[in-house]
């Protein structure tokens, strides 16, 4: 398992648990997989404000990069999503491809769902107006 993927399955959780509790606001450590997924977030309206924060490490000096994330609430203490289902897991990864969109759209047409792809992070509308398929993540609910 690279810690990328990791990282990805923890950053969804971490997001999602801060929502649930009502945070107004989560650190997420800055890498390249957590700028696109945040961005994602971010185009689809859960995000309200991103700023980046750097924190000196008290251990070896090095400076460390971390996003401070606000979140976007309905009526400001609802949260946008109550549910999440992981379909891709770092043990068994789960493809869809362009001709199965449709079949899922319909399934899933009030969920937001989380696809990647090679050009980055996509919902199942997004890929069907692209053409293109990838990894099925989760299912937002």
């Amino acid at each position: 398992m690279q810690k990328t993927e990791l990282s990805l399955y923890n950053i969804i959780n971490q997001l999602f648990k801060a929502q649930q509790h009502k945070k107004s606001f989560v650190y997420i450590p800055y890498t390249i997989e957590s700028k696109k997924l945040i961005s994602f977030f971010y185009k689809k309206g859960f995000i309200s404000i991103i700023q980046i924060i750097e924190k000196n490490n008290n251990i070896n000096n090095k400076i460390i990069s971390y996003y401070k994330i606000y979140f976007n609430y309905l009526h400001t203490s609802i949260s946008l999503f109550n549910q999440i289902k992981f379909i891709s897991k770092p043990s068994k990864r789960y493809y869809i491809s362009y001709k199965k969109i449709n079949k899922f759209l319909l399934k899933y047409r009030s969920c937001l769902t989380l696809i990647k792809t090679p050009y980055g992070y996509f919902s199942l509308v997004d890929c069907l107006y692209f053409k293109i398929g990838g990894e099925f993540i989760c299912i937002l609910s």
